[in-house]
């Protein structure tokens, strides 16, 4: 079955009628990994698109922002906690994110994202060795300078 939202344009005005629903049906203000989880509403993405972001897009629809704001310690935890369901493997930013939606999908209502753990740590990868220890390996990659250049990947946790 293919969705209304990707046959045509959708309008700001039902975009917050969405946001406004939801909110009603959960009975809280839907975060973004709501939106994600519910089938009949617009994707993160096009509110986003609309309105510049999730927040905008919740003000627009006279909801309240609730900015969730992470600890050092919580952010430390959810990313070793990743790492340990992929048996110690330190996690790529990709690895990481399909993690999260597991969680919030089993009610882990705040689980962070990937952004603030680059924040706090200056990058992804300065995280993954902060946090893990994770030490880096060679690979192999086509570069444009030299097709068999060697980049650091981290990749396991020691």
């Amino acid at each position: 079955m293919v969705c209304q939202r990707y046959l045509k344009p959708i309008s700001n005005d039902t975009l917050i009628a969405q946001l406004q629903h939801l909110s009603q049906k959960l009975g809280k203000v839907p975060t973004a990994a709501d939106v994600q989880l519910y089938p009949g509403i617009s994707t993160k993405e096009t509110f986003r698109d609309h309105f510049g972001s999730h927040n905008n897009a919740l003000r627009a629809a006279g909801l309240k922002v609730n900015r969730v704001r992470y600890t050092k310690e919580q952010l430390d935890k959810a990313l070793r906690d990743c790492a340990n369901s992929m048996g110690g493997k330190a996690p790529t930013p990709g690895e990481y994110s399909q993690y999260r939606e597991k969680r919030l999908r089993t009610g882990n209502e705040h689980f962070p994202t990937k952004s603030p753990l680059s924040k706090q740590y200056g990058s992804w990868s300065k995280a993954l060795v902060e946090v893990l220890g994770a030490h880096g390996h060679r690979r192999t990659c086509k570069s444009t300078k030299n097709k068999h250049a060697k980049i650091n990947r981290l990749s396991t946790v020691s």
